[in-house]
């Protein structure tokens, strides 16, 4: 064996993004890869279907290197940090640890196109346009080298619908068909059940650096995949010494814009600085104390600080609910039953305003003031009484909620408010449900009628500080375009819905319903 350890990074944005000179100028061999079907690599793209068994194969060619000592670690961001993840979930034995920022990856009811069943339509469409232009061209000529593929498209009829011809077989063979694929599959089937990391988390037998961003998309399922390394990966120095870094970021990064909010100094960390110290740690040996630094590691918005935790969710933090009650308040507990009407029009969808959203740029992630939302009449807006004393939460956060509503299906859009005395409501948390999927997403039923259900949206992991004198706030809406597709209300299937129905929602509360938001209150 040869004297220096591997870093591997396997992406399908290109290999010209970065120069790892001076990395390898460390001691490193650093390979950067191309995906399957990108860039110089051969076969057909389909978006994270491959990468598993690809990155089981790479990390092990990787590992046999000449000058190789045999340990391997990963790198990279977004679908980078899915690679890593993906990598780890097939435990090839010479991978030693990974480092995955803003990892793109399927997390239970948090997916990567899904939240509780909701079409995360911005999410798909942009970063398929994005990918198309490199996808369909080298489809196209791989198509147009293949003499019986391409006589077979020049005996079709009309002639004249050549190139409408040329398009079908193109998105058949790779150029971007996977985005029909992705609508065709409802988000419990078995399609998106291989890509689910919450199955495989057995599978990760090494230590990771998993960092996310509380505006960051894919931020809800980096906390829920630490948690879930902390208790279920494969060997107890996974479970015991991987990390997790969360920030007020977007999927931009520490160093982006994050909405309208300015979350100090403190909140510009430099990624760089700790992935190089955990690889030095892993693959070096160096004493760095890249292992002593807490395991969780998270950013308390609205407070501006950073918050070390031994385990996440935090054992010192206890339930504390507020219950949705009569003139939009929120209360202690339970009072007199009531309900509100929440409509959702397909024509006219509430717009989104921030939030965790990738990735156009038209579209701006991060904390905004919500309220040019909630003047709408499709928009509730529950408020607790200003808070006597300053109040910080931080762990798992949910709402639950009675339900009815007069068509076959509808969304549910939270957002938890930070609601200043001046009256700005900046938004602190997010998440939906597509009600068909209220139950499970594996066996979705249209509402009944005018028939109560009891639902629940979860916005994953949250830290924040409430001030004295603020309100704790929840707002409710019936859509949230484009970061959520419009629901058409009608029950039928995202691929090839056309008729759209107004759905006229209830929210119940009060005594006899369920409908209470629950955070987390450090002691």
């Amino acid at each position: 064996p040869g004297k220096f350890p591997v870093l591997l990074a396997r992406t399908p944005y290109g290999k010209g993004h970065s120069d790892q000179s001076r990395t390898a100028a460390r001691g490193y061999i650093v390979v950067v890869q191309d995906t399957r079907g990108r860039g110089q690599s051969a076969g057909v793209f389909d978006p994270f279907f491959d990468d598993e068994r690809d990155g089981y194969d790479t990390v092990e060619w990787a590992a046999a290197l000449e000058g190789s000592n045999g340990k391997v670690g990963m790198f990279g961001g977004s679908y980078g940090g899915w690679t890593q993840v993906a990598a780890a979930m097939a435990s090839p034995p010479h991978l030693v640890e990974i480092f995955a920022v803003f990892p793109a990856i399927d997390f239970a009811s948090h997916q990567i196109f899904f939240e509780g069943g909701a079409f995360r339509q911005l999410l798909a469409e942009s970063w398929s346009a994005a990918q198309t232009v490199e996808s369909y061209g080298k489809t196209v000529g791989l198509l147009a080298g293949n003499r019986d593929a391409f006589l077979t498209l020049m005996k079709q009829l009309p002639t004249g619908g050549f190139m409408e011809a040329l398009h079908r077989e193109v998105m058949k063979r790779g150029g971007g068909g996977y985005f029909r694929q992705w609508t065709h599959h409802d988000p419990g089937t078995e399609y998106w059940r291989r890509i689910d990391v919450s199955r495989k988390v057995a599978g990760i037998r090494v230590p990771g650096c998993y960092v996310g961003g509380w505006f960051d998309i894919f931020g809800p399922a980096t906390g829920a995949l630490f948690a879930a390394v902390s208790r279920e990966a494969g060997t107890p120095e996974a479970r015991s010494r991987s990390q997790w870094i969360q920030g007020p970021w977007t999927h931009a990064g520490s160093k982006a814009p994050a909405g309208e909010v300015d979350f100090g100094k403190a909140a510009e960390i430099s990624f760089g600085a700790a992935e190089r110290a955990w690889h030095d740690y892993w693959l070096k040996g160096e004493a760095n104390g890249a292992s002593a630094l807490a395991p969780a590691r998270v950013f308390v918005t609205g407070e501006n600080r950073w918050l070390n935790l031994p385990q996440w969710p935090p054992t010192n933090a206890a339930p504390y609910r507020l219950y949705l009650s009569k003139g939009g308040r929120l209360a202690a507990s339970a009072g007199e039953a009531g309900k509100d009407g929440l409509l959702a029009n397909p024509s006219d969808p509430v717009p989104t305003l921030g939030g965790k959203l990738c990735c156009h740029p038209g579209f701006a992630a991060g904390a905004f003031d919500q309220r040019p939302l909630a003047s709408r009449s499709d928009v509730l807006v529950y408020r607790s009484e200003p808070l006597a004393e300053a109040l910080t939460f931080a762990g798992q956060g949910e709402v639950r909620l009675s339900v009815s509503c007069d068509t076959p299906d509808a969304d549910v859009v939270v957002k938890l408010l930070d609601i200043a005395a001046g009256g700005q409501a900046v938004n602190v948390a997010d998440g939906a449900v597509r009600l068909r999927y209220r139950d499970s997403l594996e066996r979705p039923a249209p509402m009944v009628p005018r028939r109560v259900a009891n639902v629940g949206v979860k916005w994953g992991p949250v830290a924040h500080g409430f001030a004295a004198g603020h309100r704790i706030g929840l707002q409710l809406a019936g859509s949230d375009f484009p970061n959520y597709s419009v629901n058409l209300n009608s029950g039928e299937p995202l691929e090839s819905g056309v008729r759209p129905r107004v759905a006229h929602v209830a929210i119940h509360y009060g005594r006899g319903a369920e409908s209470f938001l629950e955070l987390h209150q450090l002691r």
